[in-house]
């Protein structure tokens, strides 16, 4: 003769398994979703170099432009310029002067540089021209744009809205910190 259970104990034994259940893919939903609300708000700033030679203007340029092509804002936390493996001091106006000078290009027109104090926002989709020059000599500017691209250095150190740091960097591995 078979035992069976009670309907009182299969029921209650049916609902904690269910409860159970519902827990876990709750905990479980909850992290995915998590990690999704990290992947929305995440940056990613790339650097580029840019050079603009087209007959339609008179001075040719070279450019350090930084991208944020991620979801969400880089807030920038810090930055350092070096030029030549030397560090500029960029804590005092007059800063793309100092850089025009340790670069000794001939024949610049002018230069073209973004302020990134610690706090910074770069929006989703925003571009950043970091430090750029225009040159007056087509012929100077073939000869030395390529030196702008291998003597400037940069690193730019930014988080996300949830505290994650990263850092974007142009030729850093010549530099020695």
């Amino acid at each position: 003769m078979k035992k069976s259970l009670p309907v009182e104990l299969s029921l209650s034994i049916s609902a904690m398994i269910i409860a159970i259940a519902s827990i876990t893919i709750s905990i479980w939903e909850g992290s995915t979703m998590r990690k999704h609300y990290h992947l929305s708000v995440m940056p990613h700033l790339n650097n580029t170099f840019t050079v603009d030679d087209s007959s339609s203007t008179k001075n040719a340029s070279a450019s350090f432009i930084i991208n944020n092509n991620g979801l969400g804002p880089a807030v920038i936390l810090s930055r350092e310029y070096f030029i030549d493996g030397n560090k500029i001091d960029d804590s005092k106006n007059h800063f793309s002067v100092k850089i025009l000078e340790a670069l000794n290009f001939d024949n610049t027109a002018g230069s073209r540089f973004s302020s990134i104090p610690k706090g910074t926002t770069i929006s989703a989709g925003d571009n950043l021209k970091v430090f750029g020059l225009y040159f007056s000599n087509r012929e100077s500017f073939y000869r030395q744009r390529m030196k702008l691209h291998d003597r400037l250095s940069f690193i730019i150190k930014y988080e996300s809205l949830y505290g994650e740091q990263y850092e974007v960097s142009h030729n850093m591995d010549k530099i020695k910190r």
